[in-house]
């Protein structure tokens, strides 16, 4: 079995610190609005957390799917920006396994390709009981570089 592959977009391989990635995704304040934060940072994953409440619930008082999708597409949002590249989505694609079944959903995003200029990311949805929520992946494209998110 393969390793993903441990570098983020691009060639760059400062990836900065936790608390400059957090700092710089405050500025996200769709999430920030809907209680995502940044739980951990590595050269191989990003994890993203929110605890659920009934504000993320749909009609039939379920977790609304668009929000399962925003917390997957947040921590490959940071995890392919985090090493100093502006890195934005050009298709992601998500499956729906389960509902949820405990009180946190989690997203964790881990890079398959990093070229310099395409990316392709894996995602995995879960609650804090194990429940596999979704899954999904997400194509990149490198826009060039990010001086806020790059390593002195």
């Amino acid at each position: 079995m393969r390793k993903p592959c441990a570098r983020s977009a691009g060639v760059n391989n400062n990836m900065a610190d936790i608390k400059t990635i957090r700092n710089f995704f405050k500025r996200d304040r769709y999430c920030l609005y809907n209680g995502i934060q940044i739980a951990e940072v590595t050269r191989e994953y990003a994890l993203c957390k929110a605890e659920l409440t009934d504000n993320h619930l749909n009609a039939n008082n379920g977790v609304q799917g668009g929000f399962i999708f925003t917390i997957a597409d947040f921590a490959f949002a940071v995890h392919a920006n985090a090493m100093g590249k502006w890195t934005v989505s050009q298709n992601v694609g998500i499956t729906f396994l389960k509902p949820p079944k405990g009180k946190v959903l989690f997203a964790k995003a881990m890079p398959l390709h990093a070229g310099s200029h395409t990316v392709l990311y894996k995602m995995e949805v879960f609650d804090e009981l194990g429940t596999n929520v979704a899954y999904a992946t997400a194509n990149g494209y490198v826009l060039g570089d990010n001086p806020v998110l790059q390593k002195d």
